[in-house]
């Protein structure tokens, strides 16, 4: 999947349960994206996998998280 062209930086209103906060969504460039889902794949295997299979996806080694990871845009989401 090319990345080119797309949204780098896009500001928006969030809640998490009642705290309402200005964010913004960063696209992450493929390295990065395939870093952080091996990490988030280490830190919280069960629930990364359940997360996972809600969208149809399924990885169980790290090779296949990176090229799963690089399949995909994913976004870092941080407060304005």
């Amino acid at each position: 999947m090319s990345q080119e062209g797309t949204l780098r930086v896009s500001h928006f209103h969030a809640q998490v349960g009642r705290r309402k906060f200005a964010a913004r969504a960063e696209s992450l460039p493929p390295e990065e994206a395939e870093e952080r889902m091996v990490r988030y794949l280490e830190r919280v295997p069960r629930y990364a996998r359940a997360v996972m299979s809600l969208g149809g996806l399924k990885a169980n080694t790290e090779a296949e998280i990176r090229a799963l990871a690089r399949q995909m845009l994913m976004f870092a989401i941080k407060p304005a």
